[in-house]
């Protein structure tokens, strides 16, 4: 059990560490009470309250984008997968590529046109209303699994360089949030993430080049990297159960990207913030090219780690307790370049975490009133509605404490957040694009759909528990000395080959030892075949509304119709003018 202050407490985290950390925390609080001050001065409306009035700027949104995406989890789980797995994640980047083309022709389009504060309001117009429900239901659930892993990474990160609990420390880190998120709404929740990033983004930079100067330069730190084989670019292995290949990334990983950024409430709702869909298109190309350079940081400093640690690894010598603190434990140790830097460091990975938690949290209430409470409290004032989304945000922060105790005894970081999202992906995902492609397809269809891939998925994450765990790439500690961690040789231990025995319940069915990052890709695919057939087999949708439709599969005769109406009532007011 963590104790709630280690004794080393002041040797690895000193007085002017502590003093920048709760600089930058109240810098987060003091920017979000600010704006969200100033938009209750603006309008006490929930439009104002969950979309910013769609006033917002596109920097800020952009920026907010970003934020969302690159959470604490990005940079720590990120660094981490180099470390234990390899560079292959860097296809991440290729994917938000992807998704940048799909998402602005698709999705963002139909969803401008209907321009209601939910998402899942199309599902009601063009299936039904317990549809929508179904899906509403659902995207809570899997923001509430995901929601507390926001939370844990910096709080791994802060227990890692100052021995604080972590349940200490997600208790403060959710109150914070709550705080000003509950008061200021989508504003105060853009705003402060555009100074977090900001911070986030300046502190990873600095370690970066830090890390590198110190590994021996570029050269050296690629050189170590492909001797330790964690140099992996394409890996074209057919084998779906096998990590990290070229196929799961392209055919898996780019739908569960599509879902985040064209179906996901929490950044559609800061794309519904803009004026236009121009300015959509440009906030999710600077996004997509943000995230690509935040990516190549991530990967640096994970490679980086590596060189630093080629022969005496922290996680198989016992100092650290899971591999996800290899980076915290990494700035400690190796690139304090003044005092205080750990702080700022430690900081920037709590701003960044701050971020992705309040933008869920702003979401998810805004989500459960809109989509099941809007109706049975019609009566109340836009001030009271906005008072019980408020509360909701509260509930949604307590409710996040007790789920942190599940999410602490789960894998790694990045395997619990692709499980949450495969989850979302193949239901979610599938429901929008069999609505927005597929004309024929019908409530009966799309329902049935999407339970089948929703117990397709669950089936596979649940079976997998079982399976064994990704082995590591080489991990060394022939190299290490009394004086590398502070502790004796006889102390070294093999963690890695332990955890990998408790890990392994002997051989389980192969459909179970298909790899997580696949279980999107079959979700999906399952989710858009049994729809098709069951909606054909059902009689099909007899007539669909065009504007429930991607833009380029509307009917050009509709069109038409719809012109030359605009045109006679053109001519009709015209020719009204011109007898006046």
């Amino acid at each position: 059990m963590d104790h709630v202050l280690n004794m080393d407490f002041y040797t690895k985290f000193s007085a002017l560490d502590l003093f920048f950390f709760v600089i930058v925390i109240i810098l987060s609080l003091t920017i979000g009470l600010y704006h969200g001050y100033r938009s209750r001065k603006i309008a006490n409306t929930r439009e104002e309250y969950l979309l910013g009035g769609r006033t917002m700027g596109l920097f800020p949104v952009t920026a907010s984008l970003v934020a969302t995406t690159v959470s604490g989890s990005t940079l720590l789980g990120q660094t981490a997968e180099v470390y234990a797995y390899g560079t292959q994640a860097w296809l991440l980047w290729l994917v938000c590529f992807v998704m940048s083309v799909i998402v602005p022709v698709i999705f963002l389009p139909v969803f401008l046109e209907i321009g209601d504060f939910s998402s899942f309001k199309y599902l009601e117009l063009r299936f039904s209303r317990s549809l929508r429900l179904f899906a509403s239901c659902l995207y809570t659930i899997t923001s509430l699994l995901y929601l507390p892993v926001t939370v844990y990474v910096p709080a791994l990160a802060f227990h890692e360089v100052t021995g604080l609990s972590v349940h200490l420390t997600t208790g403060v880190l959710t109150l914070l949030c709550v705080t000003y998120t509950a008061f200021g709404g989508i504003k105060a929740v853009v705003w402060t993430d555009v100074f977090q990033i900001t911070l986030t983004l300046i502190s990873t930079v600095i370690v970066m080049l830090v890390g590198v100067n110190q590994a021996g330069g570029l050269e050296n730190v690629w050189k170590t990297a492909d001797r330790g084989k964690r140099l992996v670019f394409f890996n074209f292995d057919p084998d779906p159960t096998v990590r990290s290949t070229f196929w799961q990334y392209m055919f898996s990983m780019t739908f569960v990207a599509t879902y985040q950024f064209g179906i996901n409430q929490t950044n559609i709702q800061r794309f519904l913030a803009l004026s236009n869909l121009r300015k959509m298109h440009l906030a999710i190309w600077g996004l997509t090219l943000s995230f690509a350079v935040i990516m190549t940081i991530s990967q640096t400093i994970g490679a980086t780690i590596y060189t630093t640690y080629e022969t005496c690894d922290p996680f198989s010598a016992g100092v650290v307790r899971k591999v996800d603190q290899i980076l915290p434990h990494f700035i400690e140790q190796k690139t304090a370049l003044f005092p205080g830097f750990t702080g700022i460091f430690i900081a920037g990975i709590f701003a960044a975490s701050l971020s992705s938690t309040s933008s869920f949290l702003n979401t998810l209430s805004g989500s459960i009133y809109n989509d099941f409470l809007a109706r049975r409290l019609r009566k109340l004032s836009e001030a009271s509605a906005n008072n019980v989304v408020k509360i909701l945000v509260v509930i949604l922060g307590i409710a996040q404490m007790i789920l942190l105790l599940v999410v602490e005894k789960l894998g790694t970081i990045f395997s619990m957040t692709a499980q949450c999202m495969a989850i979302a992906t193949s239901a979610l995902l599938g429901l929008f694009t069999l609505g927005m492609l597929c004309r024929r397809v019908n409530t009966t269809g799309a329902l049935c759909g999407s339970l089948a891939s929703l117990a397709v998925v669950l089936v596979l994450i649940i079976g997998g528990q079982y399976r064994e765990p990704d082995p590591f790439l080489p991990l060394r500690t022939d190299g290490c000395n009394s004086t590398d961690f502070n502790i004796t040789l006889s102390s070294l231990t093999t963690t890695r080959e332990i955890s990998k025995l408790e890990g392994s319940a002997g051989k389980v069915p192969w459909i179970f030892r298909i790899h997580f990052l696949y279980h999107a890709l079959v979700g999906f695919s399952v989710n858009m075949i049994v729809g098709l057939v069951v909606s054909y087999l059902t009689g099909g949708c007899p007539s669909v509304d065009e504007k429930l439709l991607a833009t380029f599969l509307r009917r050009k005769q509709e069109k038409s119709e719809e012109e030359i109406e605009l045109k006679v009532g053109k001519e009709d007011e015209n020719g009204k003018n011109h007898n006046s």
